[in-house]
């Protein structure tokens, strides 16, 4: 026979409730709660665990939950033993929804009742109206039945015991329990944009922002905006005070770009719960929280000069160790496609371009080559993304980009062009070894440089020829693609090939 798990010391007993402390493990420590349990089927699965701050009056308060809790419990325990009639269940709500109004039980209350419930003190007048109400149409409803079926006590049950748990059904849900809700979705297959599955990438920077989002506010309830004043500060005031703690630097307080992001995400997931499927709230009560953290960025386009690519093909070709990061170097420098979202993620290792991407077909005015980027690509584990934005299009690998494919097959392989679901290989530390800012890959930084020589070299193409090639529109492209580049330069990009580094050509 197993053992009773031994009784915490600590723990209160509200009923049907039990209060006790717990200890939650977050990415920014480890924090103390007072919670309040129960597993009653009769109780509202979010109601059935609270979490309240570790101090006195969370200790308080999440005892004046349990009871409110257990009062709900025992209310529906004894409607399911002798249940309210069908003709009378639309006008005993409306009595219950009466009192709701005049708010009967308040959490800050002086009196204390039988049950541990707490009274607040009684406006008379009001108290009178209320129970007049009640007994004039509890007599209608005797009247009804032609018959005594609801007495004068059930005036004082609905009054006393039944006031105020209408109120406390119709709480509505937690921020914790919509944020799990919410990110079930984000991870499930249609959690993207155009209900498409979302990279592990932005899986993961969900659940880091929701994750802190409910630590701040997850034990609090769904209102609007107007009432969630106190939430929105503790939001506010922890966003500013977060301090960015990555392995290997020293904490440092987030950074304008990255409170922003996090309030975009929060944002976000006030658009969720707004929408009419969830109904939690008639409007986003986080819109606004974006604005706060607006700023102005020094908007500078990072591209590599003629000699930082020629030293970083040099430095390949001179490591055997590094000849299989040729591929990638190729993609990104001689056809522009993104490195992190098109060719290999580091994060996730399914996100590899694949061989029957590289279709080899000629175009005629430069003489490059036809690489697809679908949308949506079989990978032979089934349906992923392939790229960034949500419309396949047709990219080009430069002359001399398909030049160093062919060396890398004549002197690594030594065979044929891989095919079929194949994919590339990628090695982190060996793209990190070929330059010393190892950073501006994930900023694109090689596909800005492919672009700005490509539209400097075939000026008589124009910018929408590239444009389609970028998979961008055209003020997007001349924003990140404009920066001047002397056709000279641009023609010697253009020309940095094995052969010219081996032989010292250029």
């Amino acid at each position: 026979m197993s053992k009773r798990p031994k009784k915490n010391k600590d723990e209160v007993k509200c009923g049907e409730f039990v209060v006790k402390p717990e200890e939650v493990k977050s990415p920014s420590g480890v924090y103390r709660y007072w919670t309040a349990y129960c597993r009653r089927k009769l109780i509202d699965k979010i109601n059935q665990k609270k979490r309240f701050p570790f101090d006195a009056e969370g200790k308080k308060k999440a005892e004046s939950f349990a009871w409110e809790q257990n009062e709900i419990y025992s209310r529906r325990k004894q409607l399911e033993e002798s249940p309210i009639p069908e003709i009378d269940r639309q006008r005993f709500h409306l009595l219950t929804d009466k009192v709701d109004e005049f708010r009967v039980k308040e959490f800050e209350a002086g009196f204390t009742g039988k049950g541990g419930e707490r009274w607040d003190t009684w406006d008379l007048d009001k108290a009178v109206e209320t129970a007049h109400y009640i007994v004039k149409n509890l007599q209608k409803m005797n009247k009804a039945h032609g018959e005594m079926r609801y007495t004068v006590t059930d005036v004082i049950k609905i009054f006393f015991k039944q006031g105020n748990a209408d109120l406390y059904e119709k709480r509505g849900k937690e921020f914790g329990a919509a944020i799990d809700e919410f990110l079930r979705f984000k991870r499930s297959p249609v959690g993207g944009k155009s209900r498409k599955p979302l990279s592990k990438k932005s899986v993961k920077e969900w659940e880091e922002k929701l994750g802190y989002l409910k630590e701040w506010i997850g034990s609090s309830t769904i209102k609007e905006k107007s009432k969630l004043k106190e939430e929105r500060k503790v939001i506010l005031d922890n966003i500013d005070k977060q301090l960015d703690r990555r392995k290997g630097f020293k904490p440092k307080p987030w950074s304008p770009c990255t409170k922003k992001k996090c309030a975009d995400k929060i944002k976000q997931f006030g658009d969720w719960i707004a929408k009419d499927e969830q109904g939690w709230c008639k409007s986003n009560p986080f819109d606004d929280l974006p604005s706060q953290y607006a700023y102005k960025k020094d908007f500078k386009i990072f591209t590599f000069k003629n000699e930082e690519v020629k030293e970083i093909f040099r430095t390949a070709l001179s490591d055997s160790k590094l000849h299989e990061s040729i591929p990638y170097l190729a993609l990104s420098f001689f056809a522009g496609l993104r490195p992190q979202a098109e060719i290999a993620s580091p994060d996730d290792l399914r996100r590899r371009f694949l061989w029957k991407q590289f279709v080899a077909n000629r175009w005629p005015d430069t003489k490059g080559y036809t690489i697809e980027i679908p949308a949506m690509i079989d990978d032979g584990q089934g349906m992923r993304k392939a790229t960034k934005i949500s419309t396949s299009r047709i990219a080009e690998l430069s002359e001399n980009g398909y030049a160093w494919l062919v060396w890398w097959r004549d002197n690594v392989l030594k065979d044929t062009f891989p095919t079929g679901n194949t994919p590339i290989v990628f090695s982190p530390k060996g793209v990190a070894k070929v330059h010393k800012i190892p950073n501006e890959w994930g900023s694109d930084g090689a596909r800005h440089t492919f672009f700005s020589n490509a539209v400097n070299h075939w000026r008589t193409l124009g910018v929408a020829y590239w444009n389609e090639r970028a998979g961008h529109d055209e003020k997007t492209f001349r924003k990140y693609y404009s920066n001047p580049i002397d056709p000279t330069d641009a023609q010697e990009y253009f020309n940095i090939t094995p052969q010219s580094l081996l032989e010292n050509q250029i």
